[in-house]
């Protein structure tokens, strides 16, 4: 997650660090500006740390809150039709109006979020094969459940009848 620290007297080649853990890609835009990428934490309140590269730093105790991630306990159904269109239901917990879904690569539009223990999508058109559910959360890290849905060709039987009429 890129984050925008804002504040004053920030040089060129200052270091981030937040709850301790030194940040990734500290870029310094200005002396009241820097952006990074969050490093991985627990779930609780980080102090945000800038340090100039003269070793001057300041703080901001409590400046970034990590959340849990969500957690996926079951998706109904997992055999989907390649052809697309089944109506999927994940439950666990942790789940926010916030967050993003692909499945097997492709974006999902999520259709109903129930609180944050379960939600609705609809399974998009893949072919054959097992593909990973991705849910990203603004504020935490993906959750990948691997082989989460199983696309198989459900195409319905074909009927013809002969004579067509009765004589």
């Amino acid at each position: 997650i890129a984050i925008a620290i804002t504040g004053t007297n920030f040089f060129d080649g200052a270091s981030v660090s937040i709850g301790g853990i030194g940040a990734a890609n500290v870029v310094f835009v200005n002396a009241s500006t820097i952006t990074a990428e969050v490093p991985a934490s627990g779930a609780g309140a980080a102090t945000v740390t800038v340090t100039n590269p003269d070793g001057l730093s300041g703080s901001l105790p409590g400046g970034f809150l990590y959340i849990d991630g969500p957690v996926v306990n079951d998706i109904t159904p997992d055999l989907v039709a390649d052809i697309g269109g089944d109506l999927v239901t994940v439950t666990g917990s942790g789940f926010t109006n916030d967050f993003t879904i692909t499945v097997g690569g492709i974006p999902v539009t999520i259709q109903q979020v129930f609180g944050d223990t379960s939600f609705t999508f609809i399974a998009p058109a893949l072919s054959t094969g097992s593909y990973d559910l991705v849910i990203t959360p603004t504020l935490s890290d993906p959750v990948t459940v691997t082989d989460a849905l199983t696309y198989s060709d459900q195409t319905p039987p074909q009927a013809s009848i002969s004579p067509s009429h009765e004589s």
